[in-house]
């Protein structure tokens, strides 16, 4: 029972010293602008993320058209070759 107690005292203390080394991190962070850094490289890669569903969007729309056009062409080839049929 004396062991269990003192790996207790232990992995509090550790979970202690650990809580505040990552505090520190933290807080450094925040110190050194770093956290701001992480914000504008999110909403830098967020606003690349909508100009690439722009692209996928005209891509989209192009290839629409694309396929109406042909379609259509297929559509009058075939009433040329069938007169209208």
């Amino acid at each position: 029972m004396a062991f269990g107690s003192i790996f207790d005292k232990i992995k509090e203390a550790a979970g202690g010293a650990l809580g505040n080394i990552g505090e520190i991190a933290t807080t450094a962070a925040e110190s050194a602008g770093l956290g701001d850094v992480a914000t504008q490289a999110t909403e830098a890669l967020g606003g690349v993320t909508e100009g690439l569903g722009g692209v996928t969007d005209q891509a989209t729309e192009a290839l629409g058209g694309v396929t109406d056009q042909a379609t259509e062409a297929a559509t009058g080839l075939t009433d040329t070759l069938t007169g209208g049929k």
